[in-house]
């Protein structure tokens, strides 16, 4: 393949060959470049997007924490009134009425 193309090169004048090298060179190293620059682009942003679910997953972790720990908070303090532990001895509908008239 080489020799084939080197055959070529070398029936064409000094003119073409001149020619062939301003273009074909350029352009060869603007591919290589391009493909390099693809590369290296892609990976940065393949990093980035996984740190940034990384960080996504922590935030929403540590949102789901401070949450359940505010509705323990809040469970407890109602627990400890004494009128809602009351509320709850009453079997039915009419005496829990009964219970926040007495409140």
């Amino acid at each position: 393949m080489i020799s084939k193309f080197y055959k070529f090169l070398r029936k064409k004048g000094m003119k073409s060959r001149i020619v062939f090298a301003f273009i074909v060179v350029p352009l060869v190293l603007i591919a290589v470049i391009f493909l390099l620059y693809y590369v290296i682009s892609a990976n940065i942003l393949y990093d980035k997007s996984e740190q940034s679910a990384k960080a996504f997953v922590d935030m929403t972790e540590e949102n789901i924490y401070l949450n359940t720990t505010k509705l323990e908070e809040q469970l407890a303090t109602i627990m400890q009134q004494s009128n809602f532990s009351a509320m709850l001895t009453y079997p039915d509908e009419d005496t829990y009425k009964q219970a926040f008239e007495a409140i």
